[in-house]
């Protein structure tokens, strides 16, 4: 029977989005997987792949030194009883306090997922704060993986640790090449094109620049249509008069978070999608679009760099300059990809983010810390 894992995330979304993969990933290979987060709802799926979920009831993802000690306390106690063997935490408040805790709880095997930089996109006390914090939970870490190369390349700028790395060419969960691949049978009318986005619906993905974006390339192509696929973000609200004006567009469609076997469905019949996150570790709608032969216009920034193939780096845009965004668009629409291009496009995502081949290196990656630190006859 294999070890006790701990798995340990702040908010229930990511649980739903990207822990499940994992969680399933190791629950299948013998792990006995145990799921800590904030409250929420989680998905029913879940308990099928976990022995148990613990709610961190003061866990939030702003900082608060009265409920983040309490959460400490929590996490230590918990840890105290399971035992585990390894302790796996993602997101920065899960990180700091999941780092702290099994610190103390003298867990021998600290992994540190980074699935992205907070303090990537901000200046000043805040900066510093979040940094210091999240640099803190690295170093109380044995072992640090990061989801692109960029983002390392940044993170070796600031932490001396030696054990930062990327596992495979990337990602957290990668694509299922069952749901996410390209075919060219998405149907709707031959004079109308379609322009998806796919994510969360907060400022930090520029929800606002699409919008403005959107309503410039009416004027050239007035079948146009805009697809925004997610749910509204509360910790990051976009304004009310944004949300009025996108509900009331009778060119815009918002449809709540899909399900991926609906959501790859929709992306099929995109002709490209657009997103503009400030910050990002790698960005996996951009694997499921392109691995469905739909490319992705975003900042060229840390992160999407690793997102985007060599062949199509014109999707690539110089962070904030929106009138080139608005010419590249348009260029596009005028001039898409060709049929063999797609293909090649989706082939790439496959070839490097297949979800089989990720998880078999998240699971691997484990699997040989174990070796190294225990006699697992």
């Amino acid at each position: 029977m294999k070890p006790r894992i701990v798995y340990f995330v702040t908010s229930p979304i990511s649980a739903n989005l990207f822990g499940i993969h994992q969680l399933k990933s190791l629950h299948n290979e013998g792990f006995k997987v145990y799921l800590l987060c904030s409250p929420g709802v989680l998905d029913v799926e879940l308990i099928q792949y976990t022995e148990n979920i613990y709610t961190i009831k003061n866990l939030r993802r702003n900082i608060s030194i009265f409920n983040d000690l309490k959460s400490i306390l929590q996490v230590i106690v918990i840890l105290k009883f399971l035992k585990p063997c390894v302790v796996v935490y993602s997101t920065p408040k899960a990180a700091l306090i999941g780092a702290i805790a099994s610190f103390v709880a003298n867990i021998k095997i600290r992994i540190y997922q980074v699935w992205g930089i907070r303090w990537q996109q901000i200046s000043g006390v805040k900066f510093s704060v979040i940094r210091f914090f999240d640099l803190l939970a690295m170093k109380m870490s044995t072992h640090v993986t990061v989801v692109s190369s960029s983002l390392l390349d940044f993170l070796r700028k600031y932490s001396k640790k030696k054990n930062l790395s990327v596992l495979g060419s990337g990602s957290t969960i990668g694509v299922n090449s069952s749901i996410f691949y390209y075919s060219s049978r998405g149907f709707r009318a031959k004079d109308q094109k379609v322009i998806g986005f796919a994510g969360r619906l907060a400022n930090d993905k520029g929800i606002d620049q699409i919008f403005v974006l959107f309503s410039n390339l009416l004027d050239h192509f007035p079948n146009l249509r805009l697809e925004l696929i997610g749910n509204l973000d509360s910790s990051d609200e976009i304004s009310n008069t944004l949300i009025t004006n996108i509900r009331n567009h009778q060119s815009i469609t918002w449809i709540p978070q899909l399900p991926q076997l609906q959501l790859a469905e929709y992306m099929r019949t995109w002709d490209l999608q657009i997103f503009l996150s400030k910050r990002e570790g790698l960005g996996n709608v951009i694997l499921e679009s392109g691995a469905c032969g739909v490319p992705t216009f975003c900042w060229d920034i840390i992160g999407t760099k690793d997102a985007i193939p060599d062949f199509a780096q014109d999707f690539r845009i110089p962070y904030g300059d929106m009138g080139f965004l608005e010419k590249s668009v348009k260029n596009y629409l005028h001039s898409p990809l060709d049929h063999s291009k797609k293909i090649q496009l989706s082939q790439w995502y496959l070839e490097n983010f297949e979800q089989k081949k990720v998880l078999s290196d998240f699971v691997g990656f484990i699997d040989s810390n174990l070796k190294a630190c225990y006699d697992l006859k």
